[in-house]
C-alpha cells in the first residue's frame, strides 16, 4: 500500500488549460479535482473549521513510490544518491508544478493544506491532513502577472512538462541544489505571494538581478541592457525593453529611498504611495515587472550556455566572472 499527497489549489484561467491530467515529472501530476479522490478530499474537508476548508479546481498529485523510484532513476544517471529515509515534501513539489505552469503561460494559485492517503489499488484511505500554511496571490500580484493574458493561448501539457523537467533539480525530494537560477526562483516566489504591492516589486525585480547582475555599479543600467539583450533581436524592441526597465528600476529606487509619496493629486491603481494607510505601486508597473522576469527566466533557462555557467560548482566570483564576461561578448556578437 503506498502513500499519495493532495495538495489542492485553485487556478485561474483553469480554463485555459487543454488537460484534464498532466504529467509535470513521473509521480507529479496537475489533474482536475474530480473522481474518487476528489471525493475523498471533500468528505475530509468537511470536518476541517471554515477557514481551512479547500474550493479547488485541480489537485497537485503525488505519488510517493512512483516518485521516489522514478528520481533515483534520474539521480543515479547524473551520479547522484537518493539520500536514505528520504521523504515528500508536497509543497516544494507543489511550487514545482506551478512555476512550471506560469512558464508555460501564467495562471494564478491558492492553495492551502496536505491531504495524505493510503493508496491500495484503485482505492484511497484517509491516512492524515497537513494543515499547512497559505500560499496565493493577491488580487494585486494575480491581476498584474495576468495582464493583458486574456487572449493568450491554451496551455498544453507537454509545455508544461518540459518546464518541470527543467525545473526539477530546484524542488526535487532529498537533494539540494541551489545557485542564481534557485534564488532567482525564491525571490520570484515571494514576490507573487506576498500581499504588499511594495514587497512584489522588490522581490520580482531582486529575481531579475540573480541572472543578470555582475557588477555592484551601474546595476539598472546593466539590467536594462542584459534585458534587452536577452528578450529581443530588433534595435526598436531592445531599445523599447531597455527604457522600460530602467523606468521599473525609477520607481523600485523611489521605494527603497523614501521618495513614494504623492505630494498632490488624485491616488489611483497607477499612483506610487506608500504611507501608514495606503501602499500602492503603479499597477503597469508592476506588471511589466514581472512579465520582463518571467520572460527572462524562460529564456535563461532553455539558454544551456548561461545555464551551464550558472551550475558549475566554482567559486562564486568565478561564476560571477565568467557570466559577465559572457554577456559582455554576447553584447558585442562575439559568438
Amino acid at each position: 500500500m503506498s502513500d499519495i499527497h493532495c495538495v489542492p489549489i485553485y487556478l485561474y484561467h483553469a480554463q485555459r488549460l487543454q488537460f484534464s491530467r498532466c504529467t509535470v515529472v513521473p509521480g507529479l501530476t496537475i489533474r482536475k479535482f474530480e473522481g474518487q479522490v476528489a471525493e475523498k478530499i471533500r468528505s475530509l474537508s468537511k470536518k476541517l473549521p471554515e477557514p481551512l476548508k479547500v474550493h479547488p479546481t485541480h489537485l497537485i498529485y503525488i505519488d510517493e513510490e512512483t516518485y521516489f523510484e522514478k528520481l533515483k532513476i534520474r539521480l543515479e544517471k547524473g551520479g547522484k544518491e537518493l539520500p536514505k529515509n528520504s521523504s515528500i515534501d508536497a509543497f516544494s513539489l507543489a511550487k514545482q508544478a506551478i512555476m512550471a505552469l506560469i512558464l508555460a503561460g501564467r495562471v494564478s494559485f491558492s492553495m492551502h493544506g496536505n491531504f495524505c492517503l493510503a493508496k491500495n489499488g484503485n482505492k484511497y484511505e484517509p491516512k492524515s491532513y497537513a494543515n499547512t500554511d497559505f500560499f496565493g496571490m493577491p488580487n494585486i500580484t494575480a491581476s498584474a502577472l495576468l495582464k493583458d493574458t486574456g487572449n493568450w493561448p491554451p496551455i498544453n501539457n507537454s509545455k508544461v512538462s518540459r518546464y518541470g523537467k527543467m525545473l526539477d533539480r530546484y524542488y526535487r525530494a532529498g537533494i539540494w541544489w541551489v545557485d542564481r537560477y534557485a534564488m532567482a526562483l525564491s525571490h520570484f516566489w515571494g514576490a507573487l505571494c506576498t500581499q504588499f504591492a511594495d514587497q512584489a516589486l522588490l522581490g520580482v525585480t531582486s529575481s531579475l538581478e540573480c541572472l543578470l547582475s555582475t557588477t555592484k555599479t551601474e546595476i539598472t543600467h546593466t539590467l536594462a541592457e542584459r534585458s534587452a539583450l536577452i528578450l529581443h533581436k530588433a534595435s526598436g524592441d531592445r531599445f523599447d525593453k531597455y527604457n522600460q526597465v530602467k523606468n521599473i528600476y525609477k520607481v523600485r529606487s523611489n521605494l527603497v529611498h523614501g521618495k513614494a509619496f504623492v505630494k498632490k493629486g488624485t491616488i489611483n491603481w497607477d499612483t506610487l504611495c506608500v504611507s501608514p494607510k495606503m501602499m500602492i505601486v503603479p499597477i503597469s508597473v508592476l506588471a511589466q515587472a514581472f512579465d520582463t522576469t518571467i520572460n527572462v527566466l524562460i529564456e535563461v533557462i532553455h539558454n544551456k550556455k548561461l545555464m551551464s555557467l550558472i551550475q558549475t560548482k566554482k567559486h562564486e566570483a568565478k561564476i560571477t566572472k565568467d557570466l559577465n564576461n559572457y554577456y559582455t561578448q554576447a553584447l558585442f556578437n562575439a559568438f
